[in-house]
């Protein structure tokens, strides 16, 4: 979690590196059968000699948050309707001969529809709190009562849902063969 580069190299290998991953490498690797030291050596290679872009973990919390939402959240903005425009196209022409391409078709919609909602309730109500706690730290501010039990509720539902997409997108993966 503290190199986004190594992404690649867990996915490579079928092991979950995000919400869904809340296990030692060890035991990861065990679950999927994965040499530990194969997996140490291509996360080791994965990150030699390249010069980090961004290093996200000494950004400001504030600065994050429009950063993900600058960068993140526009470019799934911007490419589900370009995604369904190709899928949906692409399910018309091969959906009878293929019927996996009508589940993942269902799946995306589902996928795109769940992601704007969760991107939604982070822009309404988990990053501004995020931004105003930075900002009561950062000018020794009192922070307000916040419109839930803890920051944690928030964060909890957020990582849940972020699981239920990982495994709607597994199941893409499992109908396409890895595609």
């Amino acid at each position: 979690s503290e190199d986004y580069r190594t992404a690649v190299i867990f996915k490579k290998y079928g092991i979950d590196f995000c919400c869904g991953g809340k296990k030692s490498i060890q035991d990861a690797c065990i679950d999927k059968s994965v040499s530990l030291d194969e997996l140490t050596e291509a996360l080791e290679k994965s990150t030699q000699n390249l010069v980090t872009e961004h290093n996200y973990n000494d950004w400001e919390l504030d600065y994050l948050v429009d950063h993900i939402m600058e960068t993140h959240h526009s470019y799934v903005v911007k490419k589900i309707p370009e995604i369904k425009q190709f899928l949906d196209k692409v399910a018309k022409k091969h959906g009878l001969r293929h019927p996996e391409i009508i589940n993942v078709h269902k799946l995306f919609y589902q996928i795109s529809q769940e992601l704007q909602t969760h991107m939604e309730k982070e822009e309404v109500i988990l990053f501004p709190f995020i931004k105003l706690l930075a900002e009561s730290k950062r000018f020794r501010k009192k922070l307000m009562r916040p419109p839930f039990d803890t920051i944690k509720t928030p964060i909890n539902m957020m990582e849940m849902e972020h699981e239920q997409v990982g495994e709607s997108l597994k199941t893409i993966r499992d109908l396409t063969n890895n595609l």
